[in-house]
């Protein structure tokens, strides 16, 4: 069993994301569904989950598994702090 949610990284997200323990990157839970109705919004996950594993991957984090949830549910990559990791910060804070 997965820890709690310490966030969820979803497309409305602005700017860096939250450092924290444990993270979860959301993922539609019907991915095809999403970009026949809405092709933009479909583009803004992809945006947002880019996004989440370059700052988390580069600030010392992996991916440490997925918790799979039936439809309609998002699912969630679950991204931890790795041992020995970089202390996560918010980019440009020492600036």
């Amino acid at each position: 069993q997965v820890p709690a949610l310490a966030c969820s990284v979803a497309p409305e997200l602005a700017g860096d994301p939250p450092p924290a323990a444990l993270v979860r990157v959301a993922v539609p839970a019907d991915v095809e569904a999403v970009k026949a109705a809405d092709p933009e919004r479909a583009r803004a996950w992809r945006r947002a989950q880019r996004r989440a594993f370059t700052w988390y991957l580069a600030n010392g984090y992996r991916v440490a598994g997925f918790e799979s949830r039936p439809a309609p549910a998002d699912s969630y990559y679950v991204v931890t702090q790795a041992a020995g990791g970089r202390p996560a910060a918010r980019a440009g804070a020492d600036r």
